[in-house]
This record gives C-alpha cells, sequence and structure tokens, in this order.
C-alpha cells in the first residue's frame, strides 16, 4: 500500500479549529463567495462540517498512541510473569540437577538471555520450556517444585501468544486508522483552502475578513498569524 501524506503543512490541530471557526461565521458572508465562485453554495458551511465530523470519526493520533502503548504494557507484563516461571523453574531445574550444566541449558540457561525482552522468541522458548518441564516433571516435583507453576506454563505460553498477536494486529490496525485519517483531513482541507484562496482574492483590501478567512501559514513563513508547530 502506498503511503498517503497531507496536503497540508500545519498541524491537524489547527486545521480542525480554523475549519471549526470557518463554520461559525462563513454563512455571514456566503453571498460574496458565492458570488465569485458559484460552487460555493449557502450548503458550504454545513459540508465543512460533515468533513470536520468524518475526520472526528476516526481515532486520532494520540488515542492511537495510548492504545498502543497499553497493549504494548500489557505485554512487557506477560513477558515480566514468564520470566518468573522460567526463574521458579531454573531454580529446581538446578535442585534437581545440581551441577548439570547441560541439563539446564535444556530447560534455556543458555538462551534466556536473548529471549527475556524479545516477545517473538520468548513464544517458542515457553513452549520449548513447557514440553521440557512435562518431560521432567516428576524430578521437579521431587525437587520441591510446586505443580501449580508446572500446570500454569501451558496457559501462560498462551497468554502471552494471545498479547502478541494482538499487539501485531493492532499495528496493522493502526496504519488502517492512520491512512483514513489523513485521507479525511485532505479533503476537510480541500474545503477550507478554497475559501482562504478566495477571500486573498475578494477581501484583499478588508484585513479583518482576510485574516477570518484566511488558513494560518506555518512557523517559519512571512505572513504566519499563529504561533504554530506543524507537524
Amino acid at each position: 500500500m502506498a503511503k498517503i501524506y497531507r496536503d497540508y503543512n500545519i498541524s491537524d490541530a489547527i486545521l480542525l479549529e480554523h475549519s471549526e471557526g470557518l463554520v461559525e461565521v462563513i454563512d455571514n458572508n456566503i453571498s460574496e463567495f458565492t458570488k465569485f465562485d458559484t460552487t460555493i453554495g449557502s450548503d458550504y458551511s454545513a459540508s465543512i462540517k460533515r468533513s470536520i465530523d468524518d475526520v472526528y470519526g476516526v481515532k486520532s493520533d494520540n488515542v492511537i498512541v495510548d492504545e498502543m502503548s497499553a497493549k504494548t504494557d500489557l505485554l512487557l507484563s506477560v513477558l515480566g510473569e514468564c520470566n518468573k516461571a522460567y526463574i521458579t523453574i531454573a531454580f529446581f531445574v538446578r535442585k534437581a540437577f545440581p551441577g548439570d550444566r547441560n541439563m539446564a541449558n535444556i530447560f534455556g540457561a543458555n538462551d534466556i538471555a536473548n529471549v527475556r525482552k524479545n516477545q517473538e522468541r520468548m513464544v517458542p522458548f515457553m513452549h520449548t520450556l513447557e514440553k521440557n518441564v512435562a518431560e521432567y516433571r516428576d524430578a521437579l516435583i521431587t525437587a520441591g517444585c510446586n505443580e501449580t507453576v508446572i500446570n500454569s506454563l501451558p496457559e501462560l505460553r498462551n497468554k502471552l501468544l494471545r498479547a502478541n498477536n494482538d499487539q501485531e494486529l493492532f499495528k496493522n490496525e493502526r496504519n488502517v486508522h492512520t491512512r483514513e485519517r489523513i485521507v479525511r483531513l485532505n479533503a476537510l482541507y480541500k474545503k477550507v483552502v478554497i475559501i482562504s484562496e478566495i477571500a486573498r482574492i475578494i477581501f484583499a483590501d478588508n484585513e479583518p475578513l482576510l485574516k477570518r478567512y484566511r488558513l494560518p501559514s506555518p512557523v517559519g513563513s512571512t505572513n504566519n498569524d499563529y504561533d504554530l508547530l506543524a507537524d
């Protein structure tokens, strides 16, 4: 899918704020706009309002980032549970097979450092750990390992898999939402930029009206009316 870009260089917030302001005032001067451009009719303010509503109908970037953060926090929490389970099992492996480095490695001692914070690696690691724990279950229980820890491994692995899949699916969903939001913002921009361009012509000698209808300029331009931070 080709990347989509914003057609404007001011912030989304400023574009929306300006557009909402237009809805409130444009009817006062709609006849002048219509006289200049017959496609700008009496329903133009309602058209801008619909485009604004369309934008708000898609999750904002801030909301998406917050939701992504929550999913990441959940995944990190599950990774922590997996690590805790491994540490517990490793303790009883050392107790059941004292001094046996090969047995420790069978249970992942030589791998855990590389998978501890990596969900893609931790999923197969937990699967292998679960399999090996089942094979040596009796020896671990004899060494004092609580069966609750052993029995929790399959669900813990599934919990990690769900959290990982959920995050990956959301990454794709985030791209869809972001793309759609930009499409709708660009559609809104096209409706308000033409008003700005017309205003520069018909209100060239009327500074208050020109300022009312002209789009804010980005930081660094020679006619910037606002202290903006462009995206």
